[in-house]
């Protein structure tokens, strides 16, 4: 639960604008890492930002991440700005982000019904992470919100860790991403290519970074066998 600076719990998002809301949420913010020079608005033209959200009463979403760490949740639901090629632009970023959700509830209400009780415990997860996308969304109001991913696997076998990499944003010179682990190993960023300094996150850490010209230098952990990792991405351009 994010709490403002006064100490009182994070506002309704209905009738505010999506400035108010930012302003509300970084007053929540701890940032506990800070992997290059850091300015003034989080997110720009820095490595990466990694912080957490100050504590709140959130049992529910704890016992459900309890759940996804001995249950088999596997499953990835999307949202983006263009059902089809050939759909329009969006006309202005409040429909955009529209959009976005409205495609991401469509694809968790078609893969998990509300009637279905064997799907409820996955459902109210994914509607969870959903809320937090929201919040996050508010940290760039002036972006473009294209994409929202969130992926839930249980690894049967142990996998690899990915090579260290950089995302690069040549088309996208406002580019930035925002990663949170919510159960699992979480990203692992490092210093260069080869892994030197490496920093390995912790679930509920939410990792911001720009992609332009090219992000910070990061990897997917390592994962046991067993494990099950959830996983939210967003995408702004």
């Amino acid at each position: 639960m994010i709490r403002n600076a006064h100490g009182g719990e994070f506002e309704s998002t209905q009738n505010r604008t999506l400035a108010e809301q930012a302003e509300d949420l970084r007053a929540g913010i701890k940032v506990v890492e800070k992997l290059g020079d850091i300015p003034k608005e989080i997110g720009r033209d820095a490595s990466a930002v990694l912080f957490e959200e100050e504590a709140g009463p959130e049992a529910p979403f704890d016992a459900l991440m309890d759940y996804a760490h001995e249950n088999d949740l596997s499953g990835t639901v999307r949202g983006t700005d263009r059902k089809t090629v050939d759909m329009p632009p969006a006309k202005d970023e409040t429909e955009r982000r529209e959009r976005v959700f409205s495609t991401l509830l469509d694809d968790i209400n078609s893969k998990f019904p509300a009637g279905d009780p064997d799907a409820r415990p996955h459902r109210e997860l994914l509607l969870g992470i959903v809320a937090d996308a929201k919040k996050y969304a508010t940290l760039f109001p002036e972006k473009k919100l294209t994409y929202i991913e969130i992926s839930c696997n249980r690894y049967e076998h142990d996998e690899p860790a990915q090579i260290w990499h950089q995302d690069t944003g040549t088309y996208y010179p406002n580019g930035v991403r925002i990663l949170k682990t919510y159960c699992g190993p979480g990203t692992e960023f490092a210093d260069d290519e080869v892994g030197t300094n490496s920093l390995s996150t912790k679930a509920g850490t939410v990792s911001v970074f720009p992609i332009y010209p090219k992000g910070a230098v990061h990897r997917a952990p390592p994962i046991p066998a067993g494990q099950t990792r959830v996983l939210l991405f967003m995408q702004f351009d």
